[in-house]
């Protein structure tokens, strides 16, 4: 088969859950003989620019390579400009691009492919990762691109139009026909996202960053710490009531790390400030090896969101030998079961308690890191590719 993916997520993110796993699918179709083709001409997607790195051609462009933009000049809009970069040389090149393919996976809501697609009869498939721009009431901002009605007008029109739709848990599903109620459910397929074990240990073994980061670890005297990941600002994150719950725990015995590309921000700064553990809260990023790494030494990992559309980073901590504490939401009861332990996000004093008597017990962190050993399997790599193998056939009657 010849699958294209379209650029919309390797030009709006720099790193998040939904690059991450589209890099991974791509790369395993390519390893299964499918031929895959990706029309990016500018990109600051680190996993997109890794997975180019080891070689695998999967670029459509006219010199078969991609470069960044201002890189070292981030600014507001920049993952916009860069957006339409690529949509526009895309449809400008359109023709040539879509000659032999078998099926369109769009990886963002614009529409902007579906009449073509339909007069070439080329079937497509899209994902949902979550319906937080309707649970949440999200505004603007959302991946700096106004998202939210972005979603909104999106979804609609793809699900009219597309051959499947994949969601990433049965809360998703469930979210998505409550708010579009007319959406025909036989289109829905659900598909789990995935860790690959094998390479995450391979990471583990061959971290480059161990020595270093033991080093940073004894120079800002951090002898015990929890571990938060990802995305801060947005409100369904969670992260203030986070640190208000984990502030009375921090101090030289416990503090925190939170891994992520984007620094700390002034309010985030002032905050730290006004409750005192400024010196106990520290932001690093880096790259994959770096966070298992991280997990393999924290005592727990804690995920206080409000809402997610599933939640990769719980099986990443379950991957990394990371005990887990999470909120209390459907969505992650869906995934973690009985393998973590779920606080109210709600409520500062239920998550202070919980996390408190995680970081301190060092056996219901054992506990906790060998029940993922059987509740991981729902969630195994091959799974997921061969699902969505067989999804992608149907779709083109082979």
């Amino acid at each position: 088969m010849k699958i294209l993916f379209d650029h919309q997520v390797f030009s709006l993110e720099v790193m998040g859950g939904m690059s991450k796993y589209y890099t991974e699918l791509m790369t395993h179709l390519v390893q299964e003989g499918h031929e895959v083709i990706v029309p990016v001409w500018r990109t600051h997607n680190y996993y997109l620019l890794q997975t180019l790195k080891t070689g695998i051609d999967i670029l459509w462009s006219e010199k078969r390579n991609v470069s960044t933009f201002l890189k070292d000049t981030p600014f507001k809009g920049r993952q916009n400009l860069v957006f339409w970069c690529n949509k526009y040389r895309f449809l400008n090149n359109v023709d040539k691009i879509l000659e032999g393919v078998d099926l369109v996976h769009i990886t963002l809501f614009d529409p902007y492919l579906i009449d073509i697609l339909k007069k070439k009869n080329i079937p497509f498939v899209f994902n949902v990762y979550d319906l937080n721009h309707k649970t949440q009431n999200l505004k603007s901002g959302f991946l700096n691109l106004q998202l939210c009605d972005y979603a909104e007008h999106g979804i609609q029109s793809l699900w009219e139009k597309a051959n499947s739709i994949i969601c990433v848990s049965k809360k998703t599903k469930s979210d998505l026909l409550q708010y579009y109620p007319t959406l025909d459910e036989n289109k829905i397929k659900v598909i789990y996202h995935s860790v690959d074990i094998s390479h995450i240990s391979q990471l583990q073994n061959e971290s480059i960053h161990k020595q270093e980061t033991d080093n940073l670890l004894e120079k800002l005297n951090i002898k015990k710490f929890m571990l938060f990941i990802g995305k801060r600002a947005a409100d369904y994150k969670n992260f203030k009531a986070f640190v208000q719950a984990v502030a009375p725990l921090l101090g030289e015995e416990l503090q925190c790390i939170c891994l992520g590309h984007e620094s700390f921000s002034e309010s985030e700064k002032n905050l730290h400030k006004e409750l005192n553990i400024e010196n106990f809260i520290h932001q690093m990023s880096g790259d994959e090896s770096l966070k298992y790494y991280l997990f393999e030494k924290a005592a727990c990992f804690v995920y206080p969101s409000l809402a997610e559309g599933f939640g990769i980073p719980i099986l990443e901590a379950w991957a990394g030998k990371c005990a887990v504490v999470c909120s209390h939401i459907n969505v992650f009861l869906e995934v973690g079961a009985g393998a973590a332990l779920y606080f109210d996000p709600n409520s500062i004093e239920n998550m202070s308690e919980l996390i408190q008597g995680v970081s301190k017990n060092v056996d219901i962190q054992e506990e906790l890191k060998n029940a993922w050993t059987q509740r991981v399997k729902l969630f195994d790599k091959w799974v997921e590719i061969n699902t969505t193998l067989t999804l992608y056939k149907e779709c083109i009657n082979i």
